[in-house]
């Protein structure tokens, strides 16, 4: 066995319970783990040498869902995340056309605003875009991805008017009954359905700016739902011609965005099996959006909002059209995994996974992503069906300040609740949903361990009871993620014999202050024995 890279005078934590000073590579796996000398003996010929000077190794980070492909294209989009006023979208919106040389009829696509940011908080309308440009049909997505706003050509262009229905989806109208340009959930995919066809090349070159970005924060895996921007087949071929051209620098996961029974037919028809691929590209479970989300009032809940009374969120199915979808999946033998926010959505999704369960008994590892507003009766139904749920610790980051408000005191109790998961016995798993947040794992890990935002506006915990460990954090995003998909035998911690993807990082987080873990910094992130990015570099 060749010894091609080693690590040495460092702290190897494995995450399986051992901890050690060196760690050698052979071609893509991990050959050893011992002391500088042995690993030094073992790999005198080695060709890379790394001198670890006291810092800190952990398994590749592995977040378990997130939008490569939209990460990517959003950097050829109009960036409002720091808007503060409709006004700034506005001359944001003129300046992009200018800047971008946009032909009268090309499409304007904006991303990131929050009205909640904004001085006077308050959706844009059409009208507000109509004042950006009246040539360019122009969307405009909020931070959250399940509300958009449209202009006048938009739905000029789209045929869209007052009488267009869209199953699961909605146009917000004012009180004559015209539409105002707001759009929520399902209609969203209905004008991204009518925009101009992306081809492969231009999805090859998202992929690769975004992996590019996600890399330089310790990320080797990605369980990554990519079929809101393009087609399936154009996503296959884009992730396979990278591969095969030895361009693709972290492994992936597809979640299959597949809404439609007769969508969902055609794929299986064509005789995809569960889990195709290798350990670079991998097709994954069938993923499904069941309601919206808590800031836009669109999660599905089981009683109203506290702050809109008569407004429990919207379901995106009927109870009869989930169970089927979940059924047909499961009988398939694929993995499922339900976007889910609110508890209505929550506990509508785990009658549909045990009913497909009762009926066809097998080994599954099913998911719930998000699991927020959630109760202790749906937490022991999760842990009695073996159903995993998929978190996203830096959400608190950015609901804190209207959680209560939404939800009430009470309910509150039960929401973002993920001590209370754990001694459920549910499996929790960890990701960033980027580019909802940001794709840095140490954002999360500090969210999970002293559930306070970024900014400093906490001053004390969110939910102090349901803080987690900083091991349990860590394991959120390696050992749990790689058994969401599958590979816990050969991923999520650092052991002979295992893919050898691992991160060096500026500081220990097992001993730094709590509050500085959001600081540590990515010094260099391996992924198949090969450094994929060097800070010093």
């Amino acid at each position: 066995m060749e010894i091609t890279l080693i690590l040495t005078n460092g702290k190897i934590y494995t995450l399986d319970g051992r901890q050690y000073e060196a760690i050698a590579v052979s071609g893509n796996q991990i050959a050893m783990l011992g002391t500088t000398k042995e690993v030094e003996a073992a790999g005198e010929s080695a060709e890379i040498k790394i001198d670890l000077k006291g810092k800190c190794v952990l398994p590749g980070f592995n977040d378990s869902h997130l939008h490569l492909v939209e990460f990517g294209l959003s950097a050829e989009m109009l960036n409002l995340e720091e808007a503060s006023s409709i006004d700034e979208i506005i001359n944001e919106g003129k300046n992009y056309i200018c800047n971008k040389e946009k032909q009268k009829g090309d499409w304007v696509l904006g991303y990131g605003w929050n009205e909640k940011n904004f001085r006077i908080p308050a959706m844009p309308s059409k009208e507000d875009l109509d004042k950006i440009s009246t040539e360019h049909p122009i969307m405009i997505t909020r931070v959250c991805e399940h509300i958009a706003v449209v202009n006048t050509k938009a739905l000029e262009v789209t045929g869209a008017d007052r009488g267009t229905r869209i199953k699961g989806g909605s146009f917000d109208k004012d009180q004559n009954g015209e539409l105002t340009g707001v759009i929520r959930e399902n209609t969203l995919d209905w004008f991204t359905d009518r925009l101009p066809k992306r081809e492969v090349e231009e999805i090859k070159t998202a992929i690769l700016t975004a992996a590019s970005q996600v890399v330089q924060f310790g990320l080797t895996s990605l369980q990554t739902s990519d079929l809101h921007s393009c087609t399936f087949d154009v996503m296959y071929d884009a992730y396979t011609q990278l591969k095969e051209e030895g361009k693709l620098p972290v492994r992936i996961y597809e979640q299959l965005y597949l809404p439609e029974m007769d969508i969902l037919t055609q794929f299986l028809e064509r005789g995809f099996e569960p889990g195709q691929g290798d350990d670079f590209f991998r097709l994954g479970p069938m993923k499904l959006l069941t309601d919206g989300c808590l800031g836009a009032r669109t999660a599905a809940l089981r009683e109203d909002y506290s702050d809109d009374p008569g407004n429990r969120g919207m379901f995106t199915y009927e109870q009869e059209e989930l169970d089927a979808l979940v059924l047909k999946a499961h009988q398939s033998g694929m993995q499922v995994f339900l976007h889910a926010i609110g508890d209505g959505a929550i506990e509508a999704c785990l009658k549909s996974m045990k009913q497909a369960l009762e009926k066809y008994p097998r080994a599954h590892r099913h998911v719930i992503n998000h699991f927020q507003i959630a109760g202790t009766d749906l937490f022991e139904k999760a842990s009695k069906l073996g159903v995993i749920a998929d978190i996203q610790p830096a959400f608190i980051c950015s609901d804190w300040d209207i959680a209560e408000d939404k939800v009430g005191p009470e309910r509150l109790k039960a929401s973002y609740a993920w001590k209370s998961m754990l001694e459920s016995g549910m499996r929790l798993m960890g990701s960033s949903d980027c580019p909802v947040e940001h794709c840095n794992p140490f954002n999360a890990i500090y969210a999970a361990v002293t559930r306070k935002d970024l900014e400093g506006k906490l001053d004390k915990a969110f939910m102090p009871e349901q803080v987690l460990t900083v091991e349990q954090a860590i394991n959120l995003l390696t050992i749990n993620s790689a058994y969401g998909s599958f590979d816990e035998k050969k991923k999520g911690v650092l052991a002979e014999g295992y893919l050898a993807d691992m991160v060096v990082v500026s500081e220990d987080p097992f001993t730094v202050e709590k509050d500085e873990l959001k600081d540590i910094k990515v010094l260099m992130t391996i992924m198949d024995g090969k450094i994929r990015y060097d800070s010093a570099q």
